[in-house]
Formats: C-alpha cells, sequence, structure tokens
C-alpha cells in the first residue's frame, strides 16, 4: 500500500510543529524539536506556524486551556478535539516581542506551578486518606489500653478470664462445646510473657505486639469465644424465601451498612435442622473468611439466618464479653496485620478456624469494654464526618 503525496505531507512533522491530541487526553499539546521528520496518525492535530508566530506561545496557550477545562470540560465544552473544533478556538494574540516576553516569564514560573500542582496532590491525597488513617490510629489506641483511662475499682480482667473458663467447662460438660485439647493460659513472670499448655511453658515476648495495662490480660481467641463453621448447605438448598442465607458477600455487606438486600434463603425445615447442632445467637461475631478477610457482623437479638461453611465463621461469645469490643479488636490495624501474615501464600486469602483459635486478644476488665466502646461511638460520628 502507498501514500500519495500530499497524503505523506499531511501526516509529515517537520521540527517546531505543534502536536494537539485529539481524542484520549485531548488537548494536550507537545512541539517537535528534532532536525529530521516524523509520521503523525489521524488522532493528531499537526499546527505549523506561519513564521510569524512564537509557537512556544501557543503551545503554553494549550497547557492553560487544558489545565483549565477549556477544552473538553468547562466552556466550549466539546468531548474530544475534532479538526473543526480546533478551529473554532479563539486564542488571544499579543504582539510577537510580547509573546516571547510571556513564555520567558511562564517558563521562570512553571517549576514554582509545578511544585504547587505536585503539592496540591500530596494534600488531596492526605485529605481523602486522612478519616480512615485516624479511625485505625483511634483502634489502634482503644486496644492498647490507652484511649479511655483505667478505673483501678474495675474488676480485673484475670477474674473475667476465670468465670469464661467456668462457662466453658459448664458448656464442654453439657456437649454443647468441644473440649480444647491444648488450652492455654497466658502469664507474666519476671517482666516476660509465657504461656502454659499440656503443663509446658514457653516464653512468648516475641509474639506480643505491644504492652497493655496491669487490669489486662493476653489471651488466645480459643479460650474466650466458641470458633465454629456451619453444616453444608448444598446448592440446591437454595431457596427464594425462608430463613435468610449469608455468604461472605452479605456478611461484608451487613458489616458496611448493617443491611444487605439479601436474595438466598434456606428452608424453615432445614433450618430447624441445622439449629440442633447451632445456629448464631445474639451477641455472636460473624467474620468473612473468604476473599476481603475480616468484615464483622454482630447477631441482632431474635435475627434468625444461617451461613454458608468455610466462606463465613463465627465466634460464638458464650462468655458474654462485649461483642462491639470484639469488633474492635478484630478492626483494629495489629489484628489486620495478623490475618494477613496467617493467610500469607494461600492461592485465595482465607480466614481458618484453627489460625483464628491462635490469634492473641488483648482482653480488658468488662466495664472498660463498655467504656471503650462508648467512647468510639462518639468519636466515630468526627472522623465518618471529616
Amino acid at each position: 500500500m502507498y501514500f500519495i503525496e500530499s497524503e505523506l505531507d499531511k501526516c509529515t512533522v517537520s521540527k517546531g510543529d505543534l502536536l494537539v491530541c485529539e481524542g484520549g487526553d485531548f488537548g494536550r499539546a507537545a512541539i517537535w524539536d528534532f532536525n529530521f521528520n516524523m509520521r503523525i496518525q489521524n488522532h493528531i492535530h499537526k499546527l505549523r506556524p506561519f513564521g510569524i508566530l512564537f509557537i512556544k506561545f501557543f503551545y503554553y496557550l494549550f497547557y492553560f486551556y487544558k489545565n483549565s477545562g477549556l477544552i473538553g470540560g468547562r466552556g466550549i465544552g466539546i468531548q474530544g478535539l475534532s479538526s473543526n473544533a480546533l478551529h473554532s478556538l479563539l486564542f488571544p494574540l499579543p504582539p510577537l516581542p510580547e509573546q516571547e516576553r510571556i513564555v520567558t516569564k511562564f517558563e521562570e514560573l512553571l517549576p514554582h506551578i509545578d511544585e504547587y500542582n505536585n503539592k496540591s496532590s500530596e494534600l488531596n491525597g492526605l485529605n481523602d486518606s486522612f478519616p480512615e488513617q485516624l479511625k485505625k490510629s483511634i483502634l489502634q489506641e482503644a486496644v492498647q489500653g490507652k484511649l479511655v483511662p483505667q478505673d483501678p475499682s474495675d474488676e480485673p480482667a484475670s477474674v473475667l478470664l476465670e468465670r469464661i473458663r467456668e462457662e466453658k467447662a459448664r458448656l464442654v460438660k453439657e456437649g454443647k462445646i468441644k473440649k480444647d485439647k491444648n488450652e492455654s493460659v497466658i502469664f507474666r513472670r519476671d517482666n516476660s510473657y509465657y504461656e502454659k499448655s499440656n503443663g509446658v511453658e514457653r516464653c512468648i515476648d516475641e509474639e506480643i505486639p505491644f504492652e497493655i495495662p496491669d487490669s489486662w490480660e493476653w489471651v488466645r481467641s480459643k479460650n474466650i469465644v466458641n470458633i465454629v463453621s456451619a453444616r453444608r448447605v448444598h446448592q440446591s438448598d437454595w431457596k427464594f424465601q425462608g430463613v435468610p442465607f449469608y455468604r461472605a458477600r452479605e456478611i461484608g455487606k451487613l458489616s458496611d451498612n448493617n443491611y444487605v438486600d439479601n436474595e438466598l434463603f434456606i428452608s424453615e425445615e432445614l433450618y430447624a435442622e441445622y439449629s440442633k447442632s447451632g445456629v448464631p445467637q445474639e451477641g455472636d461475631l460473624m467474620i468473612t473468611a473468604v476473599g476481603t478477610l475480616g468484615k464483622v457482623y454482630i447477631v441482632k437479638k431474635n435475627e434468625r439466618f444461617y451461613y454458608k461453611d468455610a466462606s463465613v465463621i463465627c465466634f460464638e461469645n458464650y462468655g458474654k464479653l462485649n461483642p462491639e469490643y470484639l469488633k474492635v479488636v478484630i478492626q483494629s490495624p495489629f489484628f489486620i496485620e495478623l490475618i494477613k501474615k496467617k493467610s500469607a501464600g494461600t492461592t485465595v486469602n482465607t480466614l481458618t478456624i484453627s489460625n483464628a483459635n491462635e490469634y492473641l486478644i488483648p482482653l480488658p476488665p468488662l466495664s472498660e469494654q463498655k467504656r471503650i466502646v462508648q467512647k468510639l461511638e462518639k468519636l466515630s460520628l468526627v472522623y465518618n464526618n471529616l
């Protein structure tokens, strides 16, 4: 295939030509400043001065037009820059010496303009990320015991833990939960943390991420909640009405919005059958275990639903801890990092029951859990409205 002479001339660029994008990033301009010719495609305009114009002046005019929205946005409102649209643009035309003075001054100011634009972009980025960063910082302060003052009259977490152990033993005896074969106790001695399991003690200082107040305790999650998943519900058992059936995506939406427009259900009969081996109860925490890990939804009073095995796990709150505080822990930066580390290396991000059982939880007295939650509710009104 050959080009005729007129076509070659139309698509040939010579030194000093101004090139302007027609589509895509339309209005963007550049000067061809090389001593050899180049061919261009038909989505680039070529502007060649008559010899009495200072091409750099028009290059900077396009810079101004594009960045001020006069091309393709505000002003003439052209989506794309056709030849007709380009010919219809109005330009101010100063005398040639003034064109040169304007360019000289503009090039003096350009580094400062670019620096301002960079700083402005950085500031906008900080403003956009600040609310989320503030929230994370506050959550981290909360789980380290720095958000509210400790009250010496509070019943210490060690006493709370003893009651939870007694309740767990009762439930094991009644066959409602399984006995933990490797139950552990974490304690402090000689300014170090130790864990005793099956009669063996080991120092766990390297696992402890930060210090907590004296009235708090470090515990494994398996020692304060019963972590379970659901029985298998086959796709053939999905219905269009009945008892809501939630997957990770529905739990995620409930976590974010406290509402979900659910489309899956199971029959009342199947729910009744599965209830015999346990269904979520008020105060339990539902955790997304695939995809976006660690989304948390707290089960409400008299709420009836079932959930998909493996993609969602349930923290059965038999110890009647403050569920909102447990949610704070799971959403805190240190805990999210724990989840990431434990799920690293897998093909699909997954939160397994075996991993979830071993997470370290900073446990404050029950009264302080309540104060932390109340304080966070007030602070959330601030960072959610930033």
